[in-house]
């Protein structure tokens, strides 16, 4: 199956390209939120934590930083530290898709 995670601010814009993961029909997976330059995690569309059933798509929201960020972390030209994050079981990245601007 696979799960989707879209990277958004609070208005709903994208500010980081989607990620695919993949996983087999009853593994559980546990992920964590990708530190965002410029951004803050905010909440999550779904538990990050769950054995998986279906495919899923899962929005990550962010809020733009209070301070600390120069002119380079605002909207799409904000980058991801990190993959996605922790992987149990035989959750795996499947791929990076393209993000259309």
């Amino acid at each position: 199956h696979t799960i989707t995670f879209i990277y958004q601010d609070t208005e709903g814009n994208e500010i980081a390209e989607r990620t695919q993961m993949f996983a087999d029909y009853g593994e559980y997976c546990e992920f964590e939120a990708p530190e965002i330059k410029g951004y803050t995690f905010k909440e999550s569309s779904r538990n990050l934590n769950l054995t998986i059933m279906n495919d899923y798509t899962i929005k990550l929201t962010y809020e733009k930083a209070a301070s600390g960020c120069s002119s380079g972390c605002s909207g799409r030209s904000a980058h991801m530290s990190g993959i996605l994050i922790l992987l149990v079981g035989g959750c795996f990245l499947l791929k990076k898709s393209k993000k259309e601007i």
